[in-house]
């Protein structure tokens, strides 16, 4: 695309050595290809390197290429004599001092450098040292190089001949300014032009060559537009991915751990091509290669996404497919994620046409009636406020009908609505949109498989667990090395002050044996991260064991070296979301034979699903902030385990079967969980809590109820699998009366998520206007309208002159 040919063009004649920001490393690519047809040779280096000043002293002398990749922010200090180009003419040689040493400066002797680092922040003094180019993948360039795929699956011996066309015609234009260049050369030194006998051989051979390339030319034109007819079939598949590519990369400005490589991208996408079906006279094998594409893609990143942002990326993947077709109307978006833009005039002070509507709310209508799908919904509102009324009070707003003629509204047009009426149902009416413009499979997350990441992963990517309060995924990593064998080929260590070394150690050793090494909550020890990056740079395929593999544990954090997020797996193991799912996956552990070698098998089977319906409502309070606890406790799978083994031991040792309730309750209020506890209201709730679930009634009575309403008690059956049962027939919404609250707290925690997902895709679409194509996704139009609305509430500017006559100064 053009922008590359620019950039070609500046790192071929700036006088200033390039520094070039390459997220995608394509510069990479091209420089190193293109060094490998220069007589003079490349040289590549990283900062990581030993011998950096070495390689960089002896290129100068011979004078060949240097690539220096992957540099930070700064640029190390004993290079600045060679990026500023400090040579000095000394007799028949340049010579540049190094360090140290004083080289002699050969005059072809250049250097190049990349940085992976999407958006580097590098100091003026840097800046004015160096020329920066952007070299970050532009939507047009993705889309040729995705039609170059598809077209090598699809149509190899087509896109052979392409790229065969490609080349030859580039040597024939070269050909051609060789011949121009020769002719102007003979012309300006020989005197009489006409007894050249040189030059009228030049002439001659110019004009058979030119003959000869404009035959070839012609042709390679025809030929060449039928291939393009064809890659012009695929040409929305092409457009889909990457508008797919920028969506992916956008996640980086929701969590900094969420970060994707082009490579992986294009990788992703070969094999999708692979897997998807031929298709049929219903869905033809375009429609097939797109979502294929999409299922593949969606189900990588989410594997690596906390559960509060799948819905967010297949939202934001929603919304860019329907501005790719041209169905997204821009104020309409800008209203639904941002609220009202400019005041009405006098909608604020206008009253409300009912007690039950707030004043926010009536705003809200009021501006939303300015946008043109809207015009007149404030004056329909007030005539019928009736059925507006039983909408607002509906439990289920956001499949609720609208009243007619607003039943027509599309599913983007009412969000917008209920934004206005009821934005706590707004997460759901996102995953109905989601549903609708995507399939159901976009809206649920895929289920944590450490198998499936490890199929994906090599000896040189790292698999990547991002960690969240509450999730320990080591003793499932370390089940999962027992299960292939390599439990005692596994080298755990958790990191933290002077356990860098430690662990480079280990991982060399690894690296010769193949081993596994599992380097725990990395982000303990952040300023060993870049001997980390180092050490991962430095991994090649040759001196690699097959079996080795680096496992790494990581809160999100913003020193966390993108270069191993962007190559490696990336999977998160989440406590499980919503009431029936966590006690779902806590008694799912237990079975028959555990219970039955206790020597109270029925009461250790319903303390069990005590302590595991304990354990759930003490995670899932956190979704309510505040109101479910004052601060939010990390607690976690080990804080069960340690009660399940505590109470298999009183069972086993009680005498006369009196189990000791109190004994129980103590230590899980006060120790196990207590133990993380530290504010004293949550001390005094979570005493009262355990003696709601781990108490007499709930072994002496049958169907002993945890709520008033009944639908959550221990259920009278005598095993496993009719207690898995029971709780999967459990309602999937969790109603605030399991956790001791009202109706009111759930709204609200709904709200919150509501608004937190409409600031995610806000931001998603700030940080990607570039890949959207369309009017909602663009910057400068958002900006515009925003800087125009200042502008008119800006008074005009004072008359300076005039109030100088009206109020003179007076000494």
């Amino acid at each position: 695309d053009r922008i590359s040919v620019e950039n070609g063009i500046i790192l071929e004649s700036a006088r200033r050595w390039p520094l070039i920001i390459d997220p995608q490393r394509q510069a990479n690519k091209f420089i190193r290809a293109y060094g490998k047809t220069t007589s003079e040779g490349l040289s590549v280096c990283k900062p990581s390197d030993a011998n950096l000043l070495q390689v960089i002293e002896l290129a100068i002398t011979l004078g060949k290429w240097v690539l220096l990749e992957n540099i930070g922010e700064h640029l190390e200090p004993a290079l600045e004599p060679m990026i500023q180009q400090q040579k000095v003419k000394q007799g028949a040689y340049w010579k540049i001092k190094l360090g140290e040493k004083e080289l002699i400066y050969h005059e072809s002797f250049r250097f190049l450098a990349t940085t992976t680092l999407a958006n580097p922040h590098y100091s003026p003094e840097t800046s004015v040292k160096v020329t920066l180019v952007n070299f970050a993948i532009t939507p047009e360039g993705l889309q040729d190089q995705m039609l170059s795929i598809v077209m090598l699956k699809e149509q190899p011996a087509m896109q052979t001949q392409k790229e065969e066309l490609l080349k030859s015609n580039a040597e024939n234009n070269k050909k051609l300014q060789e011949e121009e260049d020769e002719i102007l050369r003979l012309v300006s030194t020989d005197a009489d032009i006409l007894e050249s006998r040189e030059l009228i051989d030049a002439l001659e051979s110019s004009r058979l060559t030119s003959a000869e390339v404009a035959r070839a030319m012609e042709e390679s034109k025809r030929v060449e537009q039928e291939i393009d007819d064809v890659r012009q079939s695929f040409k929305s598949y092409a457009m889909r991915a990457s508008l797919l590519f920028f969506c992916v990369c956008d996640l980086s400005v929701v969590d900094p751990m969420y970060q994707f490589s082009l490579q992986w991208f294009q990788q992703l996408a070969g094999h999708a091509i692979d897997r998807a079906p031929f298709g049929d006279m219903e869905t033809p094998r375009l429609q097939c290669l797109i979502d294929c594409l999409m299922e593949s893609v969606h189900r990588s990143v989410c594997r690596g996404l906390f559960e509060s942002h799948v819905l967010l990326f297949s939202a934001a993947l929603a919304f860019r497919g329907m501005d790719f077709m041209g169905r997204l109307d821009a104020e309409e978006c800008r209203f639904l994620l941002a609220g009202p833009q400019a005041d009405v005039p006098n909608a604020s002070n206008t009253k409300p046409p009912a007690t039950w509507l707030s004043a926010k709310a009536w705003s809200d209508i009021v501006n939303l009636s300015q946008l043109k799908a809207f015009n007149g919904l404030d004056k329909f509102f007030d005539a019928n406020v009736r059925h507006f009324q039983a909408l607002y009070d509906s439990g289920e707003a956001d499949i609720a009908p609208f009243p007619k003629p607003w039943d027509q509204l599309s599913d983007m047009q009412r969000m917008c609505v209920l934004r206005a009426l009821r934005p706590d149902r707004l997460t759901a009416a996102a995953a109905r949109l989601v549903a609708d413009e995507l399939g159901p499979g976009f809206v649920e997350p895929p289920a944590f498989d450490i198998a499936t990441s490890f199929e994906d992963s090599t000896k040189l990517s790292p698999l990547v667990f991002i960690l969240s309060p509450g999730s320990d995924p080591v003793g499932e990593m370390i089940a999962f090395a027992e299960s292939r064998s390599m439990g005692q080929r596994l080298e755990s260590i958790s990191l933290g002050q002077g356990q860098g070394p430690r662990a480079a150690k280990t991982i060399q050793k690894a690296v010769e044996s193949g081993g596994w090494v599992l380097l725990c909550n990395c982000h303990l020890c952040v300023s060993w991260l870049p001997d980390l990056e180092c050490i991962c740079e430095q991994l090649t395929p040759d001196g690699v064991h097959d079996d080795f593999r680096l496992w790494l544990s990581s809160m999100p954090t913003l020193h966390f070296p993108p270069l191993i997020l962007q190559n490696g797996v990336k999977i998160i193991n989440e406590p499980p979301r919503g009431l029936r799912a966590n006690v779902l996956a806590s008694m799912s552990r237990c079975d028959d034979r555990m219970f039955q070698d206790c020597s109270m098998p029925e009461a250790y089977m319903r303390l069990m699903f005590g302590f595991c319906f304990f354990h759930a409502v003490c995670q899932e309070r956190r979704r309510f902030g505040p109101t479910g606890w004052n601060t939010p406790y990390a607690f976690t799978l080990e804080d069960l385990t340690t009660n399940r083994r505590q109470l298999r031991h009183f069972l086993d040792t009680c005498d006369g079967g009196n189990i000791p309730y109190k004994v129980l309750q103590l230590l899980g209020a006060k120790i196990n969980y207590g133990g993380r506890v530290t504010d004293a209201k949550d001390k005094i709730l979570i005493e009262n809590l355990i003696k709601v679930f781990v108490c007499p009634q709930i072994v002496e009575d049958d169907g002993y109820a945890f709520s008033k309403s009944g639908v959550y008690h221990c259920p009278a059956v005598t095993s496993h699998e009719e207690f898995m049962d029971y709780i999967r027939d459990l309602p999937s919404t969790t109603p605030p009366e399991v956790f001791g609250m009202c109706e009111n707290v759930e709204i609200t925690r709904a709200e919150t998520e509501s608004f937190a997902l409409m600031a995610g895709l806000l931001s998603l679409r700030s940080g990607g206007g570039a890949a959207g194509g369309g009017a909602a996704w663009q910057q400068d139009d958002v900006a515009y309208d925003v800087a125009q609305d200042l502008i008119e509430l800006t008074p005009k500017p004072f008359d300076l002159d005039a109030f100088e006559e009206m109020f003179p100064t007076m000494y």
